[in-house]
């Protein structure tokens, strides 16, 4: 089970739109990537329940599919709540190695945290 950690800010929301989520893969990836000590846990920012504008915890720069340390050095993505509203910037250090943005968002609707997805 997936375990993130949420930082509310005050500021604007980000304009872009979260990957695109296949449920059958996004099940996948849930069942497969149970952290263990070479993972970091998927870490989300949001702001006012959206993307902040300019995120004060994840401004990582690595790319996806480089190595990390943790989910803070990946470049995060704007993940919207497929149940309700609300969305998050999520980074996701798996194994060593930064996801995809579509992993990322997956990890997160895992969890649909009910403090950012609104139902």
């Amino acid at each position: 089970m997936f375990s993130l950690v949420g930082v509310a800010l005050a500021g604007g929301a980000c304009g872009g739109s979260s990957p695109t989520q296949d449920a059958a893969h996004c099940s996948a990836i849930a069942d497969a990537a149970a952290p263990d000590a070479s993972s970091s846990v998927p870490t989300d920012e949001a702001d006012m329940n959206a993307c902040p504008a300019m995120p004060v915890v994840l401004t990582g720069s690595v790319a996806p599919g480089s190595a990390c340390q943790t989910s803070l050095d990946c470049v995060p993505s704007c993940c919207a709540c497929s149940a309700g509203s609300g969305s998050a910037l999520v980074a996701w250090c798996l194994g060593g190695i930064c996801t995809s943005a579509n992993e990322a968002c997956c990890a997160f609707e895992a969890q649909a945290p009910a403090a950012i997805c609104q139902q």
